[in-house]
């Protein structure tokens, strides 16, 4: 489902038009950093580290959960992270904590030490690529995507 939606969210950039073409003015270029993937990524390779099976293709290892009291209380709900997304061992299914990873200690937020330096790095090629006026879309674009590969996947990442 969550890939559906990411596809879409690509294709509505891929094909946004300028509706102005006589203007400067307006959003002329829509590009997408691709974090779904990267996150995605970390936490197969996490899950693979803490024992769990991940050449099944229905990722089985994301139903194994840690039960979190909301501590804020603002809401009267509990939240359910995935173990392989937190946790830095395997514990047992519906357990209360466990030693957090590096990469994300809530299962939303990247870790700014570990995985901050890539978030920015994938911003900043994104920008070099939607600020250099001497592109056409089409290599905009593709430039865009370049970023993407280049950044926003678990290649060449090093986690302490």
């Amino acid at each position: 489902e969550m890939d559906r939606k990411n596809q879409m969210i690509t294709d509505f950039a891929q094909n946004w038009t300028h509706q102005n073409n006589n203007s400067t003015a307006g959003v002329r270029t829509v590009y997408v950093l691709d974090q779904g993937r990267l996150n995605d990524e970390l936490m197969e390779w996490n899950a693979r580290l803490l024992g769990f099976n991940t050449s099944d293709r229905n990722h089985v290892y994301t139903d194994a959960k840690l039960q979190i009291t909301n501590r804020r209380k603002k809401k009267n709900n509990d939240y359910t992270f995935t173990i392989a997304q937190n946790c830095a061992e395997k514990v047992p299914a519906n357990s209360t904590d466990c030693l957090r990873n590096s990469f994300s200690r809530d299962g939303m937020h990247p870790c700014v030490n570990t995985v901050g330096p890539r978030l920015a790095a994938a911003v900043a090629c994104q920008l070099q690529c939607a600020f250099d006026g001497e592109k056409e879309w089409e290599l905009s674009w593709s430039c865009s995507q370049d970023c993407n590969e280049r950044f926003m996947n678990s290649t060449n990442l090093i986690l302490a």
